[in-house]
């Protein structure tokens, strides 16, 4: 999916590749897959998959999702011929 539909999903439809809110962690994992890092707080917890996070409640004993958020900061894009795969900088950013 074009980055643009992607931002345009999460604020018109308010789901991410199809993932609705207030669904588990389990089902965000099924659509995401399982390279992320997971904050857990008491009743809360943080799911980051680099772009997007996700955070989740604890509510009748199961968690389910309260909030996406587009980390769109984190997004870098690089010149592969004028760098090699370890120089990579944030755009925006000179060498």
């Amino acid at each position: 999916m074009p980055d643009v539909g992607l931002y345009a999903e999460a604020a018109l439809r308010k789901t991410i590749f199809g993932v609705p809110l207030g669904t588990s962690p389990e089902e965000w994992e099924s659509a995401l897959g399982n390279d992320f890092l997971d904050d857990v707080r008491k009743s809360r917890m943080r799911r980051d998959y680099g772009l997007i996070e996700v955070a989740f409640e604890r509510r009748s004993g199961l968690r389910e999702s309260v909030s996406v958020s587009l980390q769109i900061h984190r997004m870098y894009v690089t010149d592969e011929s004028s760098q090699g795969p370890g120089n990579r900088e944030p755009s925006g950013r000179s060498s």
